[in-house]
Parts: C-alpha cells; structure tokens; sequence
C-alpha cells in the first residue's frame, strides 16, 4: 500500500502544477461498455458531463453534510433532508431537473384510512336480555316494559389524508435512521482520520480515485466501516432524486441526465469505499 500511496501521491503532486498553471485539471476517462464510432463518442461525452457534475456538484454536498457531523453524534433527519432538498434545487437551476419534477417528488402522498364516527343515537332496552326480537315480542306479550337507554350509532368512514411524500419515504429506505432519528456518522477527533478524510476528499474532487482509496483504508477500520456505510445510505438516496429527472435530455435508447448522475455518483464514492485490501487499523 506504501508504494501505491507514494505513486498516487505523485500524481496528486502532478495535478497541483497543472492547477497551479491554470490547466484543466485531469479527470480520469468513464470506463463503460458502449457502441463504437460516433454514437460511442457521444456517450462517452454525456457520462463525463455528468461525472464532472456529481464531482463538483453531488459529492461534495455529501462530503460537506457528512463532515459537518465529526463527532460520532449522527446526522439527523432534517439535515438529510435540508441536503437533497439543496441538491435538487441546483439540478433544477442547472437544467437537469424540471421544478414540475421536484415539486411532485416532494408533494405529501394520500393516505387513505378509515374511521369510526358517530353519527347518531337510539333508544335499546337497558339489559342485554330484554333486547333482540324474540325478547321483545315476549316482553310485549308479558306486558313487561323494560327499561330504555341511549345508545350510539356508529359509522365506518374512508378517510382520505396527507402522507409522507415519496421523497421522505426514499430517505426513510435509503438510509437507516435510529430512534433518536439519525444515522450513524464516523468519529473523527483522531488526527490521523480527520486529516486522511480531509485529504481524500481534495483528492476526489480532483479525480485522483487512487489516492482517495488509499486514504480511506488508511483510516481507523470503524470510521472506515461507518463512513462507508453512510456514503452508500446517501448514494441510494441519490439514485432515488435522480430518477426523478425524466423530462430534461431523454433520447430513444438512452439515458436521462438524472439516471446518468446517479450512476457517476455512485461510481465516484465506490472507487473511494474499501475494496479487498485489508484496512489499517
């Protein structure tokens, strides 16, 4: 792992110069199974626009939620919420989603239930034995007057009402939020993992896969293992908000922008996670 860090290293190095000199910075090509000639090419084109897309816009809104919560506290609900809310609105402003799309992802879901409901009373024998018909015929014949009471009169009703909106119910699914409503986030007071976190995200956000992996298994297996697991729970929720943009950049036989950026996404945050090397500890 040594030697890959250092090679990985040079290339970060590599990547600053270019930056330093106003250079585009180098951004590694999206490996994909896709027809040759020029209906390839022009794949090929869309997959980087929205790899460049998910590393400059996606990614680090994820990072910048995850590292607001270095504490080992969790990340709450609201704040999840807040960042696909955030990640949505700039879709929209950026042509990728339409607001009719939003609008209908975030709109509450009717729920239909039923009610009980009380519609009105009657009059019925006090005691169960002086009620139903046979009783009541003999009562009549016996001149038997039993005591009278009121009774309510009850009615089933369908009741039509505002749910969770299929917004939050992808959250809900996405990501596993405990009883306090949180998900789990890495405790990163140590040193080490706050600066190999730090690192590799720079790196990320540069296209150095490389270094970025290499700086996540150097991380504390724990904080490994709780970051990993988050970043996936974000990156389903990404998938699910991408989805949504069906009407922007559709052609017969392709992919939307939305489905393109949800598969980026994802393959920006995998190349990063653990993969079979062992972890330091």
């Amino acid at each position: 792992m040594a030697k890959t860090f250092a090679e990985n290293a040079k290339k970060l190095r590599e990547q600053q110069e270019r930056l330093a000199k106003g250079a585009e910075p180098e951004v590694e090509r999206v490996q994909s199974e896709r027809p040759s000639g020029l209906g390839g090419l022009v794949e090929g084109a869309k997959d980087l626009n929205a790899k460049m897309y998910a590393q400059e816009t996606i990614v680090p809104a994820i990072d910048s939620l995850i590292d607001r919560h270095k504490d080992g506290q969790g990340i709450s609900k609201e704040e999840v919420e807040k960042t696909f809310k955030g990640i949505m609105e700039k879709m929209v402003s950026d042509n990728v989603m339409t607001k009719e799309e939003m609008d209908d992802y975030l709109k509450p879901q009717k729920v239909q239930t039923t009610e009980r409901v009380q519609t009105g009373t009657k009059m019925v024998p006090e005691k169960v034995e002086d009620r139903g018909v046979i009783n009541q015929i003999g009562n009549f014949v016996s001149g038997k007057k039993p005591k009278m009471v009121e009774e309510p009169i009850y009615e089933t009703r369908k009741v039509i009402s505002d749910g969770p909106s299929k917004f939050q119910q992808d959250m809900d699914k996405s990501l596993q939020f405990n009883d306090k409503g949180k998900v789990d986030a890495p405790n990163l007071k140590s040193l080490k993992d706050k600066l190999l976190n730090s690192i590799g995200k720079v790196c990320t956000s540069l296209g150095l896969d490389g270094i970025a992996k290499s700086c996540r298994q150097s991380m504390s297996l724990d904080n490994q293992e709780k970051l990993n697991k988050v970043e996936s729970g974000m990156v389903k929720m990404t998938h699910e908000v991408t989805k949504q943009a069906k009407g922007i950049g559709q052609e017969v036989g392709s992919k939307t922008k939305g489905e393109r950026l949800g598969e980026q996404t994802q393959n920006i945050v995998a190349k990063r996670q653990k993969s079979g090397d062992s972890p330091s500890r």
